[in-house]
């Protein structure tokens, strides 16, 4: 036998084994030194009891302790199988852990990965574009040909409206085109891409709002009391600037202390104009009023002035011999006076203050209300060569004593002309062709024509600019033969030299430099990444229902170009890059003009770049507004007759709404806004342009004699100033997330930014930390219960019996005295 058979040792001794077991336990001890000294003991102790008088042991204590005897075997017996078949249970929920490990361990997300970019407020009854890819993020591949469903869905009755459907193209991209419906309020949208693993959705909350932008004004810009606020409001849709007719409106007037004193509610006409009349008491509140007025859901609002005035009777012009001037030179400037009535202030008395300080004496007009100051400019009159600003202060009293005051100013430059040199993506592009633009313009603002020197580390580039002062070189930057120099993407330093030489014919080349007007020196930054790319439009400036072109220079990834108006995306496209370049061609809508953004975007998972410039669209086919008066003098409270003729650009007649203002020419004296500037309120934004007028005074209108390409050029390098990049080394850093394309920028073109990749990764994480706690709890608790069977199965064989009924105490196992 293998096993021992102490267990049996008593029932051995007693002779309660059958034969076959007796020999058994016989011959094991005979080999067992253990199970031979269990018997042993077993003989001893029948010996002590058999020693025990018989009296002192009745029949009863004996079969009782014989029985329990027995029953504590039978015992260990049970003991030791149940103990035996834990282990095995241990064992079997060991196998089955190490299952679930393996399963959860291998439990990942799908690698399909839906993404979204557009924005969560849309403009009702406009046209909209999202752009949506598909990809696999296991093999990095595009899903092509991927069903895709845009839903709207209501907030309230669930009702499901399908906006449009689509299939991906060979990138696993689409950029679906749809009209957002006259709808208000906010809706769930609902993106559904069929993969071969089921449907990818992304379902959020966007808003659905009726957005105009309103130009309100009143008739002056200061109000006695007593008089009456005529007030006026225009109000246009955001995108298409189409009139918000017959919309609500609400008019409101607050003074100082922010009491309405006056409110009023009507609609707007079919062509979106709305006006109301305020009537001032006699007795009011002196100070700043609050013109408000709300069309929808927008709202806009203008200050105004309410006191006792007197409106001058004449009028002051400054006027100086130069536009601006450099230390040492000659001042003289001309002041002049007179009536509105058109005579002069003949003898009137003239002050003339400089910083504060009184530069003239008591002097006088003369006889056609004239008044010349002379005055030398001092060397030192600028410090650390920054310009600096000549403000003369006028003030002229006539011989009622009625006094006007006129501030006028002129710059004060070392640097009689300004060089900006501006590469057309903001910044040279390694490796490919840039054009780089140049402006120069004396220090009042008028275009130079010159001659241009730029010279480079490795040639000289000759050029001029034309009659607006625009001129353009092209240049290709190359990396340093030093390898660690490109690794560190230090930038190249290029200069750029100004020569103008006296009598400079641009048909004899550039042969001499002459007379150096102006030198700067730039430093254009070029680098090396391979993921950078140039963005160049074929035009800066264009008419509604043109054909935008964009090429895209550098790297073999797709760009996408987004075109965004009022902060919705109107148009999207993909340009593919596969041999470093690409096109492609969006159509302007008719209806949409104004300030537009051009965002374009590309992203290898490690390092996104994202470029945006500013474009703008002319609105085609203006009205033209000829007007026509009598031809004759008035007097007061004669009638007039006025006539207006409006066409559109083909001369062809049109119907319209007509603004009128008939004032005292004194009350425009102090007005604080032109007249007439709705189309730049509606059209040009001065955030988006505030770079273009930074470099010099522009409008959208052509100017007049002057050729169109010379015009296309110095429009192209004034926009070029608005173009911004934007890279990020870091994908993890606070202004970059990672859900589309790998990384991508938080910015202010795509408010909807979605995927539904990093969802269920994280929702993957989720589950390997619940399922991973839960089996290592299991682990603990199989332990735990393999001990503890582990004891049971090796638990010392010897039993200790209870007490015996009469008293005398029979220990058994353990003991080995009674």
């Amino acid at each position: 036998m293998s096993e021992h058979v102490a267990d049996l040792a008593e029932s051995y001794v007693h002779d309660l084994l059958d034969g076959p077991t007796a020999e058994l336990v016989q011959a094991h001890c005979e080999t067992c030194p253990v199970c031979n000294q269990a018997v042993d003991e077993a003989r001893n102790r029948l010996l002590r009891l058999q020693a025990v008088p018989r009296d002192q042991a009745s029949p009863l204590l004996i079969q009782t302790t014989l029985r329990r005897v027995g029953t504590a075997t039978r015992r260990r017996r049970w003991t030791v199988r149940t103990g035996w078949a834990a282990l095995a249970t241990v064992a079997a929920a060991a196998l089955i852990l190490v299952a679930l490990n393996v399963y959860v361990q291998n439990v990942e997300a799908t690698p399909y990965d839906l993404v979204v970019l557009g924005q969560r407020e849309l403009l009702a009854s406009s046209n909209v574009s999202m752009r949506v890819a598909l990809l696999d993020r296991k093999t990095n591949a595009p899903v092509a040909n991927a069903p895709v469903t845009i839903e709207l869905l209501h907030p309230e009755t669930r009702k499901v409206e399908q906006v449009v459907r689509f299939n991906t193209d060979a990138q696993g991209n689409g950029q679906p085109a749809f009209q957002v419906r006259d709808l208000n309020g906010e809706f769930d949208l609902r993106v559904t891409a069929q993969t071969p693993q089921g449907p990818e959705v992304i379902e959020e909350k966007i808003r659905v709002v009726r957005s105009w932008k309103i130009m309100l004004s009143s008739d002056k810009p200061v109000y006695q009391p007593g008089q009456t606020i005529h007030v006026r409001a225009l109000a246009l849709r955001r995108l298409d600037l189409k009139p918000a007719s017959e919309q609500e409106t609400v008019f409101t007037i607050a003074d100082p202390r922010n009491n309405i004193i006056y409110k009023n509610e009507s609609k707007t006409s079919r062509y979106g104009i709305a006006a109301t009349d305020c009537p001032l008491a006699s007795e009011i509140l002196e100070g700043e009023y609050v013109i408000g007025c709300k069309v929808g859901d927008t709202q806009t609002r203008q200050v105004i002035d309410v006191k006792k005035y007197t409106l001058p009777k004449f009028k002051v012009d400054v006027t100086f011999d130069r536009p601006f001037y450099q230390p040492g030179d000659h001042v003289k400037m001309t002041v002049r006076a007179d009536y509105f009535f058109g005579k002069p202030v003949a003898d009137g008395i003239v002050e003339i203050q400089l910083g504060g300080r009184k530069k003239n004496g008591p002097d006088h007009t003369d006889g056609q209300g004239v008044y010349t100051l002379d005055y030398d400019i001092p060397k030192e009159f600028m410090e650390n060569d920054a310009d600096a600003t000549l403000a003369f202060e006028v003030k002229v009293t006539d011989s009622a004593g009625q006094k006007v005051t006129q501030k006028a100013a002129r710059r004060v430059t070392r640097n009689a002309v300004r060089l900006d040199v501006l590469p057309e993506n903001g910044k040279l592009v390694g490796g490919v062709p840039n054009k780089v633009y140049v402006l120069t313009t004396t220090a009042d603002g008028r275009p130079l024509s010159v001659g241009i020197v730029v010279e480079l580390d490795r040639e000289v580039i000759r050029t001029t600019t034309n009659e607006l002062g625009a001129g353009v070189f092209e240049v290709t930057p190359r990396a340093n033969d030093d390898v660690a120099i490109v690794r560190a993407l230090l930038p190249k330093s290029i200069g750029v030299r100004l020569a103008l030489g006296a009598g400079f014919d641009a048909g004899r080349g550039l042969d001499g430099e002459g007379t150096i007007l102006a030198r700067k020196r730039v430093d254009l930054g070029a680098g090396t990444d391979p993921n950078d790319f140039l963005v160049r439009t074929d035009k800066a400036v264009y008419t509604a229902g043109d054909l935008l072109t964009v090429h895209v220079v550098g790297g073999p990834q797709p760009v996408y170009v987004d075109l965004i108006k009022e902060g919705q995306t109107i148009l999207s496209e993909t340009v593919l890059t596969g041999g470093g370049t690409g096109a492609c061609q969006l159509q302007l809508p008719l209806e949409v003009a104004g300030t537009l953004e051009l965002c374009c975007y590309r992203f290898d998972g490690a390092k996104p770049m994202q470029k945006s410039r500013v474009v703008y669209v002319r609105a085609p086919d203006e009205v033209q507004i000829a007007t026509t008066i009598d031809d004759q003098p008035y007097r007061p409270g004669q009638r007039t007759k006025l006539n207006f003729r409006l066409t559109d650009g083909k001369g062809a007649p049109v119907q319209g709404a007509l603004s009128l203002a008939a004032v005292d020419e004194a009350v425009f004296a102090v007005m604080r806004e032109r007249l007439g500037m709705e189309r730049n309120f509606y059209s040009i934004n001065p955030q988006l342009l505030e770079a273009v007028h930074k470099l010099g005074p522009w409008s959208p209108v052509p100017e007049p004699g002057v050729e169109p390409r010379a015009q296309e050029l110095r429009d192209r390098a004034l926009f070029a100033a608005t173009t911004r990049t934007e890279t990020q080394l870091n994908a993890g850093d606070k202004q970059w997330r990672s859900p589309a394309f790998g990384a991508r920028p938080v910015d202010r073109f795509h408010s909807l930014s979605e995927a539904t990749r990093p969802a269920k990764v994280m929702e993957a994480k989720e589950f390997h930390a619940v399922w991973g706690t839960w089996i290592d709890r299991g682990w603990g608790t199989l332990l735990v219960l393999g001990i503890g069977a582990g004891y049971i199965v090796l638990l010392p064989r010897h039993v200790r019996c209870s007490q015996i009924p009469t008293g005398t105490a029979l220990f058994y196992g353990y003991s080995d005295t009674i």
